[in-house]
């Protein structure tokens, strides 16, 4: 996997997703078919209004586009190992005595390498 990268757009500190852009910032409004499996594509949820990255069936999860936690009447979206983090899913940091959830690589954000922007 490739380190983090901040927007390649003037004065942006966001992550970028989209060919080096952030979701705000990505030029493309096209529907991409979520069953073609490929990475940072331009998948952006179905929903009009929303420029969330779509997940599932082409929506984000704020549309439905996330599996349920398996926990009883909750409606939260699953994490590692099919519940949400308040039941359980998630997975924590690796490194010893962090009670953060990993992000990326297992690491949480505090403990992710800063990559310089270029």
């Amino acid at each position: 996997m490739r380190p983090l990268q901040l927007c390649a757009s003037p004065n942006c500190r966001r992550y970028a997703k989209v060919r080096l852009l952030c979701l705000a910032h990505a030029s493309s409004t096209e529907y991409v078919d979520p069953t073609i499996r490929r990475m940072n594509r331009r998948r952006k949820c179905r929903v009009d209004s929303c420029w969330s990255y779509a997940r599932l069936l082409g929506l984000c999860t704020h549309h439905g586009g996330a599996r349920q936690c398996g926990a009883p009447k909750c409606n939260t979206p699953s994490q590692a190992g099919g519940f949400c983090r308040v039941h359980g899913g998630g997975v924590k940091c690796r490194v010893p005595h962090c009670s953060d959830f990993g992000r990326l690589r297992g690491l949480c954000l505090g403990h992710q390498p800063r990559s310089s922007p270029s």
